[in-house]
């Protein structure tokens, strides 16, 4: 039994009365949440109670409800106010029920109600408890609960009379309403799963007719692009959306060039604003008098101190475009730099700002806010000759591609260690700060004003240590697995309290405090360059976007570029526009949203519906080798259907950077490409070389040699070049404008806890704009079914989408865009009939063509069968089986679960002796195989059926033929198995398989009784 205990003595404390006590001593509610007597169940018991949680009075009681209930979790509490963390881990594990024993109504109140507001969704309940009289410290008798009802009992009845008396007086307190029908279910036993397979994408019967009017060609749709462009002139803000490859980089390009007004144009990287000045300069017209610049970042031929430069902006901290004019760049002392006379960064800075239109990437025009203003050429005064500068203007800023309205800026416990490191630096520093202030104020510097400085920022010190300690009580990241939000209450007020205070002369002019300062010069120690987030966090705690997740600092605010954007005026163009983009500048009445939709004739997708999700969980431990070979298999289909580096996919970003170190190590590597995802696979301990490395390649079978690699599986090097990863191949480029073929492998979903952070701080900012978004607590629901094809077809989708309407909108538009904008590097709007191409969406069952955000994506065919009876019927033997991998792993019961899920799935007689054969021949085999290659029992069976599928068993959506070569493999398995499996244990497990899919197929269903 393993026991741990911290007792609470107080003052007039009633015998074994734990929550009634009264603290006298002892103050802090967090003190009196720590006091708890816990008794650990076994992981490993029979039945739900592992799944149950007792709250008890008294450590007696306590030990009572253990011997009741071996597997539950028993706590004596000493207060009804439960830690969140303590319930996050309590719904982390999997745990469903309360029960309290010895706990008065009012206390179970309070329980539930600190449950709730914690995200606890399971059932509550309590067990009457009897009164029983005491003498008060005031002599009279009165009544309280009976702290040790259970253990009494137990000690009276023993177990069975405890058990009896438990089932007898319990009351549900609380009980979760059962699920709607259509909004969310739970799991489908086994015998309705294959069911549940073929029937998760179903027409609707209803004909779309939001296309109705689209433009038929591209032609027509760039001449209503100009014209919207044209429109957008004369408005504050425009957002233009139309699909990729449309030409709208070309097509405003044209309109400035037109225009008599200073714009700006922003790209998502320095390549695309490259592209897009060469372009201008071409189209420019010889008597045109429009000036145009392209923004150069710093680099080593345009800054002196570049090096330095770098050091900061590799740590995201700017510098802003004048900072490298500090005499000091190391102690940030006022004075110009010694190079800046001739600084080639810095002439480029003021040319750039006389330019009547401006290229940049979007980094530059949301850090450095000299760009967004037009200044006109000097002109001399007539009567003193002397030059004078004209007033600036505000550029209108054309964004290119997405910009978000909100992101946020994620710490760790390190970020504000050293922003303490590096204010107790500069406080050491009297003389430093003396020379700065000094240097702040000129002649109006005074000792009291230098006095009130250090005064401000001793607080401030004081301030950011107490918020430091009250933040490393969420060290353990197993404390805010759910987010967890802060509210602008004790250390964290103190600290907004102290910010506020302190005076501007040690400020530098990117806002950045003394604790934000970077130390360059850390003797012998690596420089410390803090991020700059206190703004962040003060304005953060005001409006309720701060969280703690997973152990980190979670502060949400509005998209600076975003803000300029909205600010200034101008326009956004975007092929997959956001959901609060477009509301944002929708509710503007001085500003309007275009949309220009084409046909995509040329460009055919289909949605894979084989019953696994490929999300990122499968690329976990046990299960990352069993999706490694899916996708390989898949993969190879591609090529062969679209030819040798031809064939282009968008995967997961682990399973890009596998198949890179897999089959391109050896390569060349001009753009470090190789080397990223070595340092990413080093990272997660699966480096070539590595232990999980060789684990990985001897269970795929694939050698740990790239040539060997791409010779045993005759994939080449253009094949893996032409693999691109979410995040950062979805966006930006053409490379795949002529691939003859192309798929998408799993849907780049995030935790549900991620959007639910997201959804609050685009609320804010929603707000900000006059926009009113409902709350949403995380809850999320399964099953739900997604009208998708303008309503034509419906999915029912087992991804967690949120219960609130307005969050599930904003993740499956957000999601989808994503997968847009990857399906737009295909460039469908371009497609012939002389290059048409198909994707093929290995995405589970994720509703991609959702009604309302599709962004503007083709019908979505889904392929589950390609309607032969008998194709359909070999689809539900297969997947029969890969519902039989992916039951439990559990040893001593996995030969009774694979014989009950095989009767289950056939209708098999539970008696009936060919279960119980086929059971007991793939077990053995499958244990065995699962222990020589360091697998799960579950990534052992799916091995088993991977196998069997990818070696000789045709895939039975291939092609409408497949049927037939599927019977007539099956009926002659014996050969086919020898020719491809060999023999040995895995092959005879193989033939077991084949032996209970013949049976199954060609064994007679049962007639259907006629109607009465």
């Amino acid at each position: 039994m393993d026991l741990s205990a911290i007792y609470l003595h107080t003052q007039c404390q009633t015998d074994q009365d734990f929550v009634g006590a009264r603290e006298d001593a002892v103050i802090s509610r967090r003190i009196q949440e720590a006091a708890l007597f816990t008794i650990k169940g076994d992981p490993n018991a029979a039945g739900k109670s592992r799944h149950t949680v007792f709250l008890t009075a008294s450590p007696l009681d306590a030990m009572a409800a253990h011997k009741a209930s071996h597997g539950a979790d028993v706590y004596a509490i000493s207060t009804p106010s439960i830690p969140q963390w303590l319930i996050h881990h309590w719904t982390h594990a999997g745990k469903n029920r309360i029960i309290t024993i010895g706990l008065t109504e009012s206390e179970v109140e309070t329980i539930k109600d600190f449950a709730q507001q914690a995200g606890w969704y399971g059932m509550v309940q309590r067990i009457q408890v009897e009164m029983a009289e005491h003498e008060s410290s005031a002599g009279t008798h009165e009544k309280a609960p009976h702290r040790a009802f259970a253990w009494n009992i137990i000690c009276t009845d023993g177990v069975s009379g405890l058990k009896k008396h438990l089932q007898t007086l319990s009351i549900t307190v609380y009980k979760p309403e059962p699920v709607e029908s259509g909004t969310g279910r739970t799991e489908d036993p086994a015998s309705n799963k294959v069911q549940r397979f073929l029937q998760t994408a179903q027409p609707t019967g209803q004909t779309r007719t939001d296309r109705d009017h689209w433009f038929d060609n591209l032609n027509a749709a760039s001449l209503f692009l100009d014209e919207s462009l044209e429109k957008a002139t004369h408005l504050h803000v425009a957002g233009i959306v139309s699909q990729p490859g449309q030409g709208k980089t070309h097509a405003v390009l044209s309109q400035m060039i037109v225009n008599d007004f200073p714009e700006m144009l922003v790209t998502p990287t320095v390549n695309l604003a490259n592209e897009a000045y060469t372009k201008i300069t071409e189209m420019m017209p010889k008597n045109c008098d429009r000036t145009v610049r392209l923004h150069v970042p710093r680099g080593p031929d345009t800054c002196a101190r570049y090096p330095k430069v770098m050091l900061l902006q590799d740590a995201n901290r700017g510098p802003y475009a004048q900072a490298c004019k500090m005499a000091d760049l190391n102690d940030s002392i006022p004075g110009d730099c010694e190079h800046a006379e001739n600084c080639v960064y810095l002439h480029g800075i003021r040319l750039d700002s006389r330019a009547e239109i401006l290229i940049a990437p979007h980094a530059a025009a949301a850090s450095d806010s000299s760009l967004l203003s037009w200044v006109p050429e000097p002109v001399m005064d007539a009567e003193t000759g002397e030059w004078e500068n004209g007033e600036g203007i505000e550029r209108l800023v054309t964004v290119d591609e997405e910009t978000p309205a909100a992101t946020s800026l994620t710490l760790d416990h390190k970020n504000v260690d050293d922003n303490i490191s590096t204010l107790v630096h500069w406080l050491s520093k009297p003389t430093w700060i003396r020379s700065r202030v000094k240097g702040s104020l000129g002649k109006e510097f005074t000792e009291e004003k230098l006095q009130k400085n250090l005064d401000a920022y001793a607080v401030f010190r004081d301030a950011l240590t107490a918020l430091n300690t009250e933040y490393s009580k969420w060290r353990d990241p197993e404390k805010s697995r759910t987010p967890i939000q802060i509210r602008m209450s004790g250390a964290w007020r103190d600290f907004v309290d102290a910010y506020r205070k302190l005076p501007k002369e040690l400020t530098l002019m990117d806002g950045s405090t003394l604790a934000e300062r970077p130390v360059l010069n850390n003797g012998t120690a690596a420089p410390i360059i803090p991020k700059q987030w206190m703004a962040a966090l003060v304005e953060g705690l005001n409006d309720r976007m701060v969280w703690i997740h997973n152990g980190n600092l979670v502060i949400g605010k509005e998209g600076g570029l975003w803000k300029n954007f909205m600010n200034q005026g101008g326009q956004n163009l975007d092929a997959s526009m956001g959901l609060t983009q477009k509301a944002i500048i929708s509710h503007r009445a001085d500003s309007a949203v275009y949309t220009i939709p084409v046909h995509q004739t040329h460009l055919a997708e289909f949605q894979v519906i084989d019953g696994q999700q490929h999300g990122k969980a499968a690329l976990k431990g046990h299960a990352l080798p069993s999706e490694v070979r899916q996708f390989i298999a898949a993969w190879k289909q591609m090529i062969a259907a679209g030819g040798h580096g031809e064939a282009a996919g968008l995967v997961h970003k682990d399973i890009h950077d596998l198949m890179t170190a897999i089959f391109l190590r050896d390569q060349p590597d001009p753009d470090a490409a190789i080397e990223k995802a070595l340092k990413a696979l080093e990272k997660k301990n699966r480096q070539p070389g590595s232990k999980d490395w060789q684990i990985l390649l001897r269970t795929l079978g694939i050698p740990d040699d790239p040539a060997r690699a791409r010779t045993q599986r005759d994939i080449t090097v253009d094949d893996a070049w032409m693999l691109g990863h979410w995040g950062k191949d979805d966006r930006g480029h053409n490379r795949w404008k002529d691939a003859k073929a192309g798929f998408c492998w799993g849907v780049p979903y995030d935790p549900t806890e991620e959007y639910q952070i997201r959804y609050a701080i685009h609320r804010v900012i929603m707000a900000r704009y006059g926009i009113d978004w409902p709350e949403w607590d995380g809850s999320v629901t399964r099953g739900q079914v997604i009208l998708t094809n303008g309503g034509e077809a419906s999915i029912t989708t087992n991804f967690p989408l949120p219960s609130v309407p307005e969050a599930r909108a904003f993740v499956l538009d957000s999601v989808n865009a994503q997968i847009a904008q990857g399906i737009g590097r295909w460039r469908g709007v371009r497609r012939t009939a002389e290059n048409p191409v198909d994707i093929y969406l290995f995405m589970g069952d994720f509703p991609v063509a959702a009604v309302g955000h599709d962004h503007m994506l083709p019908n979505i065919e889904y392929v589950t069968d390609l309607g032969s009876a008998m194709a359909k019927k070999a689809t539900k033997e297969v997947s029969v089986m890969q519902t039989i991998a992916e039951l439990s792993p559990d040893q001593h019961v996995v030969m009774e679960a694979i014989r009950e899920a095989v009767n289950n799935a056939f209708g098999f007689d539970p008696g009936d002796r060919l279960g119980r054969r086929v059971a007991r021949a793939i077990t053995n085999k499958v244990m065995a195989y699962a222990r020589e290659h360091h697998l799960s029992l579950q990534e052992a069976a799916k091995a088993l059926v991977r196998d069997i599928q990818d070696r000789f068993l045709p895939d039975p959506r291939a092609f409408p033929e497949t049927a037939g070569y599927y019977l007539e493999r099956l009926k002659d398995r014996g050969r086919w198995c020898r020719m491809f499996m060999g023999t040995g244990p895995w092959a005879d497990a193989a033939q077991a398989v084949l032996d209970m899919l013949y049976e199954g197929t060609f064994t007679p269903e049962p007639p259907v009784a006629p109607p009465g």
